[in-house]
């Protein structure tokens, strides 16, 4: 009797051990991959990765626009969110293209001088675009620039209409990474 007795309690001990895990359980009204907000999520972290892959076939040895500034001097591709284009308070003289951040913020500044300017007919709808921009980087006031002379220097690889917000997620683009996750 005391053996069925001791049988018992370890097994009753056993499964009371293996149900000791995760407890929580999903209700029945809930999608099995989550929430609207999760599949949202994940959506758009796949969006990214493919405007990622698209800009990395096109242009494998690009960098962040927030390196561009170590590579004064050089000639290199640079990718980023254009966050503002600014020809009014220059009277065109000269259109700044700004990657990264707008004016004063950190940045990279695409600059077109009055005699390119015809070259860039739509330049004001790059706003909100992810592009890559090459060419030489010189310093002006602490903040990369990188002179637009020709349009073939601008690669728009996704385009501000095609996305909500215009920026690449809630994901900053690291050429060492890949995507990685940005705090709020």
């Amino acid at each position: 009797m005391k053996k069925v007795l001791v049988i018992l309690i370890s097994t009753m001990f056993a499964i009371s051990l293996c149900s000791c895990g995760d407890t929580e359980q999903r209700s029945y009204d809930e999608e099995p991959w989550g929430s609207a907000e999760d599949l949202a999520e994940q959506q758009e972290y796949e969006e990214d990765l493919r405007i990622y892959d698209e800009m990395m076939q096109a242009h494998p040895d690009a960098i962040s626009w927030e390196s561009a500034s170590e590579h004064e001097g050089e000639y290199i591709t640079v990718y980023g969110t254009v966050k503002d284009v600014d020809s009014e308070s220059t009277g065109g003289d000269p259109t700044f293209v700004d990657v990264g951040g707008a004016y004063p913020d950190a940045r990279l500044t695409g600059v077109i001088w009055p005699e390119c300017s015809s070259l860039f007919p739509n330049v004001n709808e790059l706003e909100g675009a992810f592009i890559c921009m090459s060419g030489t980087i010189y310093m002006y006031k602490g903040n990369p620039n990188i002179e637009l002379t020709d349009a073939s220097q601008i690669d728009v690889i996704d385009s501000a209409d095609s996305s909500d917000s215009g920026e690449i997620g809630d994901y900053s683009l690291d050429e060492d990474t890949g995507i990685s996750y940005e705090d709020e």
